[in-house]
């Protein structure tokens, strides 16, 4: 807790840098904290972190991340139906192929954003939400890295 807050009342909390008043009402473990002066409220976990993720972006993030997860399997599939001899397939020499592979790396990039934004922004605490960034952002890397290599071309 930031240390210019102080409880007053289990049920009111005050802010000392603005005056303003947060309401607080305890459900169950979590707490929906609603703002008086602006009307926002928000849903928050008391105490610990969950695997699921409790906003709607860490929803997104996390359906995003199944989506790679079943267009890859997708992806194997096809692969191996077609007996695939193309060394690298895109949406040009491959149409299918290479659209499935380029769609799961697309949706693992965006889970990662999107949960990234919804750690930053809604303060998102689910451990599949942390767990779900890390390959997005390796999928990034590894495309940025592609895209240089391939100006840079093969060495001499």
């Amino acid at each position: 807790m930031p240390s210019d807050m102080v409880f007053v009342r289990l049920e009111k909390l005050y802010s000392r840098s603005d005056g303003r008043i947060i309401e607080l009402r305890k459900l169950s473990d979590n707490t929906i904290v609603k703002c008086v002066c602006c009307g926002t409220e928000k849903r928050e976990n008391s105490m610990k972190n969950r695997f699921l993720p409790q906003t709607s972006k860490g929803k997104w993030a996390v359906g995003l991340f199944a989506a790679f997860l079943v267009l890859g399997i997708a992806g194997n599939r096809i692969s191996n139906a077609t007996v695939n001899t193309i060394e690298y397939p895109n949406p040009i020499n491959s149409p299918l192929l290479g659209s499935v592979i380029y769609l799961a790396f697309t949706a693992a990039i965006l889970a990662s954003i999107i949960g990234f934004l919804a750690v930053k922004k809604d303060h998102e605490r689910s451990l599949l939400v942390f767990l779900l960034i890390l390959p997005g952002l390796f999928f990034f890397i590894a495309i940025v890295g592609f895209m240089i290599a391939n100006l840079i071309g093969p060495p001499d």
